[in-house]
């Protein structure tokens, strides 16, 4: 999309495709750690006792799912194309701190399960998928989401392959 668009309407797209994407995490009481290119970093239950915090991530994960269809309404409308994106969700033991150089730091979540998070975003493209989780966010979610077949991969960084499942939706008994 951005080589077909002025820098300046690139800047005013993710300003408003950032504005839904924020919201639906602060909806779910996330908390926005950053912003990388076009995607967007967030985490749950780090900073207050969240022991929903996975249902909190795949609920804002299928908010976001949302809102893109919405977009995509909008840009049709307009005879623009359609964007996708990629969800991931991982649940894991990370450090939140101060992380940089004694002249810039940035607060952010450092550890294998950030990494882990990010591979599992990208498989969203190789498997066509749009939001997917990986077994430990599953295993906390699985009576309160709708799940598509795992799907095992092999991902950078990891000696065994990690198993992926594809969220569908949220059961109408979980909804509340």
């Amino acid at each position: 999309m951005a080589e077909k668009l002025s820098p300046l309407e690139v800047v005013r797209f993710l300003n408003d495709y950032f504005s839904e994407m924020v919201d639906a995490v602060f909806e779910n009481e996330g908390m926005l750690d950053k912003f990388i290119g076009d995607g967007l970093m967030a985490i749950f239950g780090a900073i207050a006792d969240a022991p929903d915090h996975a249902h909190k991530a795949v609920r804002t994960g299928l908010r976001m799912k949302a809102l893109v269809a919405k977009i995509n309404g909008t840009r049709d409308i307009g005879g623009l194309p359609p964007i996708a994106i990629g969800i991931g969700v991982h649940t894991d033991n990370v450090i939140l701190g101060n992380i940089g150089s004694r002249k810039r730091l940035q607060y952010t979540a450092i550890g294998d399960g950030v990494n882990t998070c990010s591979r599992i975003e990208s498989l969203n493209k190789e498997f066509g998928t749009t939001l997917l989780v990986t077994e430990a966010t599953y295993e906390l979610t699985k009576d309160a989401f709708e799940f598509g077949p795992a799907q095992k991969a092999t991902i950078r960084g990891k000696s065994e392959p990690v198993m992926c499942y594809e969220v569908l939706s949220e059961r109408a008994s979980a909804v509340g």
